[in-house]
């Protein structure tokens, strides 16, 4: 959806989701998608539930992108 210069490896962390327990019964991905502000160095920026965080609206047509694209590709393969 962003092209190749736009994927940027995600830095490792310790996460505090229960999605594993979802793949224990389903095959699944769990994907990020970034929405910080672009220029913003990594240290300066702020978690997406902190009340600081600053979203780039740019960002949001590839999620609804990507999304979409995923829906597609599910419903086309159980057709």
């Amino acid at each position: 959806m962003a092209g190749e210069e736009g994927l940027v490896p995600a830095e490792p962390g310790m996460g505090g989701e229960d999605f594993g327990r979802y793949l224990q019964r389903v095959p699944g991905c769990f994907a990020t998608i970034g929405g910080g502000v672009p220029g913003v160095p990594p240290p300066e920026r702020h978690g997406a539930h902190s009340p600081r965080f600053a979203l780039d609206p740019d960002c949001l047509a590839y999620g609804v992108a990507w999304y979409r694209a995923v829906a597609r590709r599910y419903f086309a393969q159980r057709a």
